[in-house]
């Protein structure tokens, strides 16, 4: 597991966590388990910088084929936030109260 924090400036405003495939996941899947940002510093770009970084990181390892997120079905705002960088949903999580969305690699 991998846990990074979101900074402005000094200040914590966020973070973030990521797994690396492991034995469980399909071959090269990786999946963002926990994505956040203070609610008064979104939608001023720190988001968007944060992901990317995270995105960047992910993408560097060679294995990784696929990245996979969540969030709560119904959310316009995490939707286009996620779709703007790349994430294209594929359906609600087994208890169908979560949609997934995935980036291909390759």
């Amino acid at each position: 597991m991998h846990t990074r924090a979101v900074y402005c400036h000094e200040e914590v405003i966020g973070f973030l966590m990521f797994v690396s495939p492991d034995d469980d996941d399909p071959p090269g899947h990786c999946q963002v388990w926990r994505f956040m940002i203070d609610h008064r510093r979104q939608g001023q770009g720190h988001g968007g910088a944060a992901l990317a970084l995270a995105l960047a990181q992910i993408r560097a390892h060679p294995d990784v084929r696929s990245i996979e997120i969540c969030y709560k079905a119904g959310n316009a705002n995490a939707k286009q936030f996620y779709t703007s960088v790349g994430f294209v949903e594929t359906g609600l999580d087994a208890d169908g109260n979560d949609m997934l969305a995935i980036i291909e690699l390759a």
